[in-house]
């Protein structure tokens, strides 16, 4: 799981850093790229960040809070996600983490489609996640974003109280 987010939140940093390039030069320009997630994630997105701009020395990883942006309290269970908000994720940061469910609701306008990215990495596979676990971020042949975090769930029974 941690390699997955670490990956995913690399994704999102050097897709950053490339438009924030305008003309590549052999000496790299400073570049601050800003991530925002929700108040409880970011202790674990500062270690990635931290990990990021040591092997990238050029590149600043602003952490910001999404719970901050849109004005709402961290708190536990589903919160719904407007097509307002993510045009406020949008202007705020470079990038960001929202429940996938809110893609319904997503102006493509606002966030980036990574089909032509992903088609001509080498280093995206997609037998890197679990079976289905990008269906909630496809729109067609569009995609519009990756999963930082899968949750499996299981069923237990008892076989002998069923016969």
């Amino acid at each position: 799981m941690k390699r997955l987010l670490g990956w995913v939140l690399a994704t999102f940093l050097i897709l950053a850093s490339l438009s924030a390039c305008a003309t590549p030069t052999r000496q790299r320009e400073p570049a601050t790229i800003t991530f925002a997630c929700r108040d409880y994630q970011r202790d674990e997105y500062e270690e990635l960040a931290r990990a990021f701009s040591e092997e990238h020395t050029h590149i600043t990883v602003q952490i910001l809070s999404t719970d901050e942006i849109l004005e709402r309290s961290s708190q536990g269970g589903a919160v719904t996600v407007s097509s307002d908000d993510i045009y406020k994720l949008a202007q705020a940061a470079d990038t960001f983490v929202e429940s996938p469910w809110m893609l319904g609701e997503c102006p493509q306008d606002a966030v980036l489609d990574l089909s032509e990215w992903v088609a001509h990495d080498d280093a995206f596979s997609w037998d890197d996640f679990y079976p289905g676990a990008l269906a909630p971020f496809r729109r067609g042949e569009k995609l519009w974003g990756l999963p930082f975090e899968v949750h499996t769930f299981f069923l237990y029974y008892d076989r002998a109280a069923l016969d």
